[in-house]
């Protein structure tokens, strides 16, 4: 898949990168989007400290916002993925705009790539503004209809 290099690539203070995150047990597919492109898409181990690692890397001073699935993994990713500083943001898997394509051609790239997507577009179940910020906070927080979580909010 096309990435895009990015104009200044030392210095990203201000930037926002939108990360889509798609959890399996054995390793994490991961698309980054900024400034309405692709810039990254990687495999790495299923850990938010590595994500953490690779954001920092390769865009460091940038703002990070995550979204990944609701599902097998639980909400113990998000916890860790706040507590590092990224906002994330669990989703429900039936409140994801998906085309017949990509129903019907289902993978790992795929998927966080979608995720990244509708994160970046703040489609209604990836809106930080429909969130209630919940740190501490046991049990799910109702958003945008469906049950799910979201740590900090967006401007």
């Amino acid at each position: 898949m096309p990435t895009r290099k990015l104009q200044n690539p030392d210095d990203f203070r201000g930037q926002k990168f939108y990360v889509g995150i798609d959890v399996h047990k054995k390793s994490w597919s991961v698309t980054v989007r900024s400034l309405n492109f692709v810039v990254a898409h990687f495999t790495q181990p299923p850990s938010p400290e590595a994500l953490l690692s690779q954001l920092q890397h390769k865009f460091p001073g940038g703002e990070y916002y995550s979204t990944y699935e609701a599902g097998f993994s639980g909400t113990g990713a998000h916890e860790k993925l706040c507590k590092l500083g990224i906002k994330n943001i669990v989703v429900h898997p039936g409140d994801i705009p998906r085309t017949d394509k990509e129903k019907k051609n289902k993978t790992d790239v795929h998927g966080s790539r979608s995720l990244a997507f509708n994160l970046e577009k703040r489609q209604p179940a990836f809106d930080f503004r429909n969130v209630q910020a919940t740190a501490g906070v046991q049990g799910p927080v109702p958003f945008a209809g469906i049950e799910g979580k979201g740590c900090n909010q967006v401007d």
